[in-house]
């Protein structure tokens, strides 16, 4: 039953969230200014083009990411520390890349207690 709870927990989460869903919304970010999301995540965008966004994410130690979707393409490459996705089943460190595609469902995390995840995403339209 705990099971079935959570899972309807995580689909009401994926269903409900409404950070940067629209690719649009990932354009309404200013350059190079540092913004917090949810769980003192930091996001800063560093590169704007027509099909694509480039965004630098400080994930401090034990913070996740909402769970949710996108509507376009989602590419993460990790700079420094870890980050876990039990979804797809990835522990993802320095170097690695971890591909979301348009509409899957994700909810990584920075397993660390003490050491931030520090990320390279490129979101594609």
């Amino acid at each position: 039953m705990k099971a079935i709870l959570d899972k309807i927990s995580e689909i009401e989460s994926v269903l409900n969230y409404k950070a940067a869903n629209d690719f649009k919304d990932l354009e309404d970010y200013e350059l190079d200014k540092p913004v917090t999301i949810e769980n003192n995540i930091i996001v800063k965008k560093i590169e704007q083009f027509k099909h694509l966004v480039r965004m630098i994410v400080t994930v401090p130690p034990k913070a996740s990411f909402n769970s949710h979707i996108h509507t376009y393409l989602e590419c993460i490459k990790v700079l420094s520390g870890t980050l876990k996705d039990d979804s797809k089943q990835i522990t993802a460190t320095y170097d690695n890349t971890i591909i979301y595609s348009r509409g899957e469902p994700h909810k990584p995390y920075n397993p660390s207690t003490s050491q931030d995840c520090i990320l390279l995403i490129d979101f594609y339209k």
